[in-house]
């Protein structure tokens, strides 16, 4: 008996039978259930818009930093301070201090430009532990990852969608 490939999910088929209680529908009715259950709600529409504001502050913020300006002569032979370790704790400000202190560092060691985005990319990795330094082995740098090429920006951003986005919202 040759039955057709079907589009659907397993899972969808779990929501069909939790939703209809197991009563038999048609297949359009069942597209009509699964297209609704996907539909974005007016939480996601605000999630979303919350969180492309965020995600352009950030931005902004990594833009001011790397604008070229005339070499700083006066911190020659002047040890900096390494910045602290983010460990992906879920609190927005510890996140946005690490960020901003990252950030200045970056500048004041001469490798905020985009032309060396790979040495801050790789500087990143550095400055993490915890959840930020799996996040970051696991989806920037490890063999397995999906996405091939990174920005530093697009793994600060990143970070903060793993680490602080989901329970920011909620505050």
């Amino acid at each position: 008996a040759g039955s057709e490939p079907s589009s659907e999910s397993s899972s969808d088929e779990a929501w069909y039978k939790a939703l209809t209680d197991g009563k038999k529908t048609s297949k359009r009715a069942k597209r009509k259930l699964v297209a609704k259950l996907r539909a974005k709600t007016e939480d996601d529409e605000r999630r979303d818009s919350w969180l492309n504001r965020v995600h352009q502050d950030y931005r902004n913020q990594m833009s001011e930093q790397f604008r070229p300006g005339p070499p700083n002569e006066g911190l020659k032979g002047i040890k900096l301070p390494l910045p602290e370790k983010y460990d992906g704790s879920k609190d927005v400000e510890v996140f946005d201090n690490w960020f901003m202190a990252f950030l200045r560092w970056l500048k004041l060691s001469h490798l905020s430009s985009p032309e060396r985005d790979g040495e801050c990319l790789a500087a990143l990795g550095t400055y993490l532990e915890g959840d930020a330094l799996c996040w970051y082995n696991n989806e920037v740098k490890s063999v397995h990852r999906t996405k091939r090429q990174w920005t530093f920006e697009e793994a600060i951003l990143g970070i903060f969608d793993c680490c602080v986005q989901a329970t920011t919202l909620h505050q």
